[in-house]
């Protein structure tokens, strides 16, 4: 496919050549050659103009896309932030629940070492046990809680990493949008020498 100034520079080697081979030119055939390389170039003129125009309308639907998809990425870190807070809490009540634990047991084996001795009451040992009894209840059921935000973590950390694969393809286009673009321009400024030529 012939560039503009290659068309131009066609045309101008025709008219020559029709004007040194038939011993010059009409009035007439010069007039309609003239008009046909003006036709040319103001014909490739508004085709380099609306091929401006598209790209640049390509161009803002691009950055309106990278615009929408940072949305979505925020989004996206501030659901990895939550679920990495919350599963930070998950695991300190289940740290705090767990030396709460150890405590109750020492203190308990202690009252059980002691009862033989002091001759504490069995009612109290109970209570104590059955203080321990629900802490590792508690224990139990907080860890699907705490598997769970794992899992919503680690589901958050995957679509970031997939918006953020599809933020750097939007981002090549872009840049081949934009050299495309400056490819155009120069040759609508190569073009232009050569119309006036």
């Amino acid at each position: 496919m012939l560039t503009e100034p290659e068309v131009v520079l066609s045309l101008v080697a025709l008219t020559f050549a029709l004007y040194t081979t038939r011993g010059g030119m009409t009035t007439a055939t010069m007039v309609l050659t003239v008009g046909l390389l003006t036709l040319t170039v103001l014909v490739l003129t508004f085709n380099n103009r609306a091929l401006r125009k598209n790209i640049d309308r390509e161009k803002e639907d691009r950055i309106a896309n990278i615009k929408q998809r940072d949305l979505k990425l925020e989004d996206c870190k501030t659901k990895v932030i939550q679920s990495e807070k919350a599963q930070t809490n998950f695991e300190n009540l289940v740290r705090k629940t767990e030396e709460e634990k150890v405590k109750l047991q020492a203190e308990l084996d202690k009252q059980k070492g002691e009862s033989a001795k002091q001759q504490k009451s069995a009612a109290e040992l109970e209570e104590k046990k059955k203080q321990v009894d629900a802490l590792n209840k508690e224990v139990a059921d907080m860890k699907p809680k705490l598997d769970e935000a794992t899992k919503k973590a680690a589901a958050a950390e995957a679509a970031k990493a997939d918006l953020q694969n599809q933020l750097n393809a939007a981002l090549t286009k872009q840049k081949e949008a934009e050299a495309a673009a400056a490819k155009a321009k120069e040759e609508a400024a190569k073009a232009a020498p050569a119309a006036k030529a």
